[in-house]
This record gives structure tokens, sequence and C-alpha cells, in this order.
């Protein structure tokens, strides 16, 4: 197991000795391995710790004691602690930027064009969503408006009822979310076609939908592997990446120009 202290090394060190000693561990020995490597083999390490600990206890049970005898349990722990390098908010944007950049450059061409023809063949777009996904096909929604199309985003007041011709676009990172997957199947029954932007392929959503586009960020699993942020901002970003790339596309299709989505903005902020 593993935790992060804040504060100097040095104060990380003595939280963690009173802590083995509050546990009734005795220290042994303490080991400064930076110092220790570059004194035997020259080498340059980042500064980190070491600490052997060991608890030893009487183990007396009933039958044992009878025979007179008595055991002896030790129990060991290593400690290691090493100072993390700190990261600022410029960092950790590139860092951001480079897994959208890695995830991107995976993205199938030929779901997207699938997509981009049947948002063209469509008479009008709903989106769907959840949580912050909700909010990424929010922001598609807007923008299929500012080129010119008729958009809605499900759950509004103002939306109408779908119906053959329609187009419903869910995003869904999980692929499982149970209103997402509801209001999908409901399209589908009006008739109306269904699509969904998820990072698994193979979810329940995905597996009802007449079009998937996979974005290879997992929400579930080993998320770690791929994404230092927290679960589900990997695709979130990426969501929006793919829906303004569509966006691109649509304009150059269509021949929308800048000027076309500026008359259409909103003018009463």
């Amino acid at each position: 197991m593993q935790t992060t202290l804040r504060g100097s090394l040095e104060d990380a060190q003595d939280k963690v000795v009173a802590v083995l000693k509050a546990q009734g561990f005795g220290v042994l020995t303490e080991i400064d391995a930076q110092k220790a490597l570059a004194e035997k083999l020259g080498t340059e390490v980042e500064p980190y710790w070491a600490v052997i600990a060991v608890q030893c206890r009487i183990k007396s049970l009933l039958w044992l004691s009878c025979l007179g005898r008595r055991e002896l349990v030790c129990l060991q722990c290593l400690m290691v602690w090493r100072k993390l390098e700190t990261v600022n908010e410029q960092e950790y944007a590139r860092t951001i930027c480079k897994e959208i950049s890695e995830v991107a450059i995976r993205l199938n061409q030929d779901e997207l064009a699938a997509l981009v023809a049947a948002i063209l063949a469509a008479q009008r777009v709903f989106v769907c969503g959840a949580g912050r996904s909700l909010l990424m096909m929010r922001a598609f929604a807007m923008r299929l408006m500012h080129i010119g199309m008729e958009a809605y985003v499900v759950g509004e007041t103002i939306t109408p009822a779908i119906a053959p011709g329609d187009l419903l676009i869910a995003g869904s990172g999980s692929g499982q979310t149970r209103v997402t997957l509801a209001t999908v199947q409901a399209a589908a029954v009006r008739g109306a076609n269904t699509a969904v932007i998820t990072a698994h392929c193979d979810s329940d959503i995905a597996q009802i939908c007449d079009l998937v586009v996979t974005v290879p960020a997992p929400v579930t699993g080993a998320v770690s592997a791929i994404s230092r942020q927290p679960p589900g901002s990997l695709f979130e970003q990426c969501l929006l990446v793919v829906g303004d790339a569509l966006i691109l596309t649509l304009m150059e299709r269509l021949g929308t120009t800048i000027e076309q989505m500026r008359a259409r903005h909103t003018k009463l902020e």
C-alpha cells in the first residue's frame, strides 16, 4: 500500500517512525538510500529513505500453555518513502494535452465518417448523456445549431418528440449508464437511428446502437495505465474534442462560414 504526505522528506520520516512506534514496532535501522548509493556506487538517485522495523509478541495458546511452551511471533515491516517532484498547473496541462493527443491518433476514421454521414442524412439530431458527458454533448448540440442544423438536448423542456428519420447521439464513457441506455432504447422503439460515442464498444448501449464511435480512453478497469487524471476525465475531454472535430468536418461539407455561425450565436447575453 502507499500514501502521499505533504511536507518535507524529513517531516515524512518523523511521521512514519512515530506511527510505527505507536503501533508497537521497534525501528531496527534507518537507511538514507540516496547517500548510501552515492557512496558505494557513485550513483545519483532521487532522495528516499527506508526503515526496517520489527514487532515481537509472545503467542500463548491454551494448549501450548499446558505444555509449558510459548511461541514468539515477530512481525517485520519495511517502509520506503521518497520525495515526489513538485508538479505545477502548466505541467499538468501539458500532461492532459498529451493524453488527449494519444487517444486522438487511435480514433477509428471509418467510425467517425459513418457518424458524419448519419448526421448529414438526419432530419433532426438529438443528443443525450449523463453527468459531465452530458455537458460535452450539450456543447456539441450548440455547435450543431451554430452550423445551421436542427439539434436538441434530451430532457430540455423545448425538445420535441423524436421520430423516424431523426438521429439520437449518446455520449457515455462506460456505455452502461441506465438513464442513457433507456433513452437509446426509447429512441430505437420510435424508429429513430441511434449512435453512441463511448469508451467501451462492447457495452450494453453500444450493442443496441446503429453506429458506434469508440474513444479509446477506458473509464473502467486499468484506467491509471493510460491517464493520471481522475476516472472519466480523459474520456470526457476526448468527447468534447471528437464533437468539435465532427463540427469542423460538417462545416466543410455544408459550406458553413464563421460569419454564418456568428450570426446564429446568441445575442441575448
